[in-house]
């Protein structure tokens, strides 16, 4: 209920804001709430067809979805300016702003808040700072999705600084990925996790090429936490080693043994004939989980399962009338990435990926594409100790048709 207030007041504040601008006026004619004011919003509507063989506990499945989000940003001086955007999307599962219309009786979908921000950006003689805290995008630079969905929205501080006329940028990153206080029901146990991340990023252009790397650490401070929220969230984020064991108090969250997640990312990313019809893109992610540990899983020993790598490459452009292709491999260990954080297209960790991507750009703001994920298990013993009911085929294919509107 509390959500609903939350989306109706958000929604009258955007209102009563348009009506507004529309009216006042300074003394030289100046609309001045539409240019402090900027909305914008995307709309995507999904038909998704999966044909499960045997790659989790899911079934087959023919699903109609969309996501839609609706965000405002005001520029308060021209140093700050604060942010807000809701998104459709299940708040239990933060890697996606998917809903499904399988409503009962054509039951109404909620709304959340998935952004809220302030942020300070100046300019100084060498250097471009920027400071943002609240609840905002990941700031990093990252290509791909195999260590971090685009849809989770992180929520803390966060730092950059671009040094000008050089092509580096240096990003820090201190996330609060659940609040330090006390478990009253455990005993006054203390619980709380956060995220410490840095990252150094190069880009420079080579004529008609142009070339983005990117070397950065994230450390976990609490993975026991972490599997222990995973399994309250959703069964999809238990596929990391014994996150399915995470049930007990926060003193002692699982009874099998969990690795930490102390991440180093490594990715890369070559585009050139940039400027021709059909320019080249080629992009290659490796990630590495220095915390990782071997150990038992449903019994049987298993090794560290800490890297993931990405390859993939693209042609075409977003120009309306243009094609545009993707094709990517991936495979992620178990314990490579953060099952919480990481994509849930690619299905969490534990697994390989063939994707190819078709689309069509009709306007500016609008196209229509197909992308497909071709599925199985990195380690299929492994998913079975680990929880999945046990068959003959690790397989799942999924289809998907879209069109997604910019507004």
């Amino acid at each position: 209920m509390k959500r609903n207030w939350v989306s109706c007041w958000f929604l009258i504040v955007i209102l009563l804001a348009i009506n507004s601008s529309i009216i006042v006026e300074n003394v030289h004619g100046e609309d001045v709430l539409s240019r402090k004011l900027k909305l914008s919003g995307d709309l995507r509507l999904r038909s998704e067809y999966e044909d499960n063989k045997g790659f989790n506990n899911e079934r087959y499945r023919w699903r109609q979805r969309f996501r839609l989000r609706l965000g405002v940003n005001a520029d308060i001086t021209d140093s700050v300016d604060v942010g807000l955007r809701l998104a459709s999307g299940d708040r239990s599962y933060q890697t996606t702003g998917n809903r499904t219309f399988d409503g009962v009786n054509f039951e109404k979908f909620d709304f959340t808040l998935d952004r809220v921000y302030a942020r300070y950006r100046q300019d100084f003689e060498t250097v471009r700072l920027t400071l943002t805290a609240g609840k905002f995008g990941h700031i990093f630079w990252y290509p791909t999705e195999i260590l971090w969905d685009m849809d989770l929205q992180p929520q803390g501080l966060a730092e950059s600084l671009n040094i000008k006329g050089t092509g580096i940028t240096v990003n820090l990153a201190q996330y609060v990925v659940r609040q330090a206080d006390r478990d009253d029901s455990a005993g006054g146990a203390k619980r709380g996790n956060e995220l410490y991340a840095a990252q150094l990023v190069y880009n420079a252009s080579l004529g008609d090429a142009a070339i983005k790397t990117g070397i950065a650490y994230y450390s976990v401070a609490d993975s026991g936490q972490l599997g222990l929220d995973a399994k309250a969230s959703n069964s999809d984020f238990t596929t990391n080693k014994n996150f399915n064991t995470c049930t007990g108090n926060v003193d002692s969250p699982c009874t099998g043994k969990i690795s930490d997640f102390n991440i180093l990312n490594i990715n890369a990313e070559f585009s050139f004939l940039k400027e021709s019809v059909w320019p080249v893109k080629l992009v290659g992610e490796y990630v590495k989980n220095l915390g990782a540990e071997s150990g038992p899983v449903g019994g049987n020993g298993y090794g560290d399962e800490d890297t993931a790598w990405l390859l993939g490459v693209g042609i075409g452009t977003r120009r309306p009338g243009s094609f545009r292709f993707w094709l990517s491999y991936s495979q992620i260990e178990a314990d490579a990435v953060v099952a919480n954080f990481n994509s849930d297209d690619l299905q969490q960790t534990n697994v390989n990926t063939i994707s190819p991507l078709i689309s069509y750009q009709l306007t500016k703001d609008m196209s229509v594409y197909y992308d497909g994920y071709y599925q199985e298990r990195n380690n299929y013993p492994l998913a079975v100790d680990n929880g999945n009911a046990a068959k003959n085929d690790t397989r799942q294919y999924r289809h998907r048709i879209n069109w997604t509107l910019k507004f």
